[in-house]
């Protein structure tokens, strides 16, 4: 039947990255996003904290396959690796960090026990299988003392 309507579907690995396209004929397509289509949101990328207290850095990423996250710590001539790890993979933390660093399958970075030495711009790499990356970052302003 020439009126009948089918529908094909080619889905990411996950349906909220998902874009539907309509073509005529009835025909209906859901494609992935396009290579290289990272995506990293914050609600906050400007952060104040007492002293001793605790900070999330919160993200959602998104992305084709399973990616790298990298953070890196910035202020004056003073840059560090802080840690990079594989949502459900690997997970590699400074020695600087690792008592004081959780990490999670989202992106988001916590840091525990702030010191006035944390105070600096914060960096998230997200990169993809295929080398291409996208970068966002946060000031944290550690008060006190």
């Amino acid at each position: 039947n020439t009126n009948q309507i089918y529908q094909l579907l080619f889905i990411c690995h996950t349906l909220k990255n998902t874009v539907p396209l309509s073509f005529p004929s009835s025909l209906h397509y859901v494609l992935p996003p396009a290579a290289g289509a990272i995506s990293i949101r914050s609600p906050q990328h400007s952060l104040t904290r007492p002293v001793q207290q605790d900070v999330l850095f919160s993200v959602d990423i998104s992305c084709v396959g399973i990616p790298t996250v990298q953070w890196t710590f910035m202020s004056g001539r003073v840059s560090r690796d802080i840690g990079a790890w594989q949502p459900g993979g690997f997970t590699n933390v400074s020695e600087d960090y690792m008592d004081r660093i959780l990490t999670y399958t989202n992106g988001s970075m916590g840091l525990s026990d702030l010191r006035i030495q944390d105070t600096g711009f914060y960096v998230i790499t997200v990169t993809e299988l295929s080398g291409s990356s996208k970068d966002a970052g946060f000031v944290l302003n550690v008060e006190g003392e």
